[in-house]
């Protein structure tokens, strides 16, 4: 019988970064702008994803381009030119309004990169150089920490008036974390919430191979800003930007990307992805098993249809995570009546990250309602293998079977066969 899964990533302006992981089935059975990127099919693949981020991380930016946006934003709202990995600062191109700092309590966050794609997917401003040192150290590692934002306030980009030149114009800068960070590779140490960082602060270890990449400002100057000041001095860097599209721009620009990345070889990388992503599941296939309490049959089988709801969560690139949520339909054919199961169960899935197949198992239950009789409850354990399909993994393509019996042996065995197609959703 039928299931259903998701899968997603992302990243937070402030504060931890926070990682969902669920699923839901029964069955009868986390960017942004770069300066300078390659132009190969694999970067921009990956790029034309990331292109819909409007808050990225700009802490990989170089120091220069940083000091470009810290200039902008004196004279007026910050308007920038924005497409898959690239973003640039338009000095000619100007806009109304201004900032206003809002002091917040000091957070620290971080997280680690151990893969181009996860490179692509948090840190995309700057993953065209650091790719190689990324090869080389075999794992990056951002530490930052965030006193307060500056704020446009009730900044509409429908309504902004742009003078200038602003041909190239796609979002406005609609505010910006402050704060200080590190960018570092090689050895690390394990922070709190799962995510290894490297430890950067008053009495913290520092191992003898992690080398700093970029950094600005001081963790340790990171205090709360007074009332009615600004940032404290050594903790003023630019952290993270909040981007708003202008309203025809952004989506032309978008598009001109993915044509870009398909000409160039579309589907020649993995794509960043949401690592937590809905799935919805139809199936059909059929059902069997022993007798049924009241049912004067003895083995039956029948027909079987279902729909599910879920989610699928990319552990690691090779594994998944399903939890599946599903209502069907079974024909007893024996009895000549229709069973109603509906059913719970998750499975872990073996897919390498440049593959489409997948292979898997796992278990649950349903409670299983039968007309003019008493339900019956079912425990059994499943095995799944099929295609996922299309640019963005939308299609779930495969096969699932299962065996088990119900907690009062009333129905002895029971086994299904069903085939499916999921839908992704995020």
């Amino acid at each position: 019988m039928p299931s259903l899964a998701v899968r997603g990533r992302g990243l937070r302006p402030i504060g931890a970064i926070a990682l969902a992981v669920a699923a839901a089935s029964w069955v009868g059975c986390a960017p942004l702008p770069a300066s300078a990127p390659r132009a190969d099919g694999a970067q921009l693949g990956r790029c034309s994803v990331g292109a819909s981020h409007d808050r990225p991380f700009v802490t990989e930016w170089p120091a220069t381009e940083r000091s470009r946006l810290e200039g902008k934003v004196a004279s007026g709202l910050v308007v920038v030119s924005y497409s898959g990995c690239e973003m640039q600062v338009l000095d000619r191109c100007r806009a109304g309004g201004a900032y206003r700092f809002v002091a917040t309590s000091v957070a620290t966050d971080g997280f680690a990169i151990t893969s181009d794609d996860e490179l692509y997917a948090k840190l995309p401003l700057g993953a065209a150089s650091l790719e190689g040192e990324l090869a080389r150290s075999g794992k990056l590692a951002l530490r930052y920490a965030v006193v307060g934002q500056y704020e446009a306030g009730d900044a509409d980009p429908a309504r902004l008036a742009l003078t200038g030149e602003c041909s190239r114009a796609t979002h406005v800068v609609t505010g910006y974390a402050v704060g200080a960070f590190a960018l570092t590779s090689g050895t690390k140490e394990s922070v709190g919430g799962g995510v290894s960082v490297p430890t950067i602060g008053v009495g913290a270890k520092r191992s003898q191979s992690e080398e700093t990449v970029r950094s600005s400002g001081g963790l340790d100057a990171c205090k709360p800003a007074a009332a009615g000041s600004g940032p404290p001095e050594g903790c003023r860097t630019p952290i993270q930007l909040f981007l708003a599209a202008l309203p025809g721009r952004a989506s032309a620009s978008v598009s001109a990307q993915a044509a870009g990345a398909g000409a160039a070889g579309a589907g020649a990388a993995a794509e960043v992805l949401p690592s937590l992503r809905g799935i919805l599941y139809l199936g059909g296939g059929v059902v069997g098993g022993g007798p049924i309490a009241a049912s004067s049959a003895g083995a039956w089988a029948g027909p079987s249809g279902s729909g599910a709801l879920g989610l699928r969560y990319r552990v690691t690139d090779d594994l998944e995570w399903q939890l599946r949520g599903s209502a069907g339909i079974v024909g007893d054919l024996a009895a000549s009546r229709a069973l109603i199961p509906l059913g719970l169960d998750t499975s872990l899935r073996i897919r390498p990250k440049s593959w489409s197949f997948y292979a898997g198992g796992g278990g649950g239950g349903s409670l299983t309602i039968i007309p003019s009789d008493v339900p019956y409850v079912l425990w059994r354990g499943l095995v799944e293998t099929g295609f996922v399909l299309g640019a963005t993994e939308r299609w779930d393509v495969g096969v699932r079977g299962g065996a088990g019996s119900t907690f009062t042996k009333s129905l002895p065995a029971l086994y299904d066969a069903s085939f499916v197609v999921g839908y992704a959703f995020h």
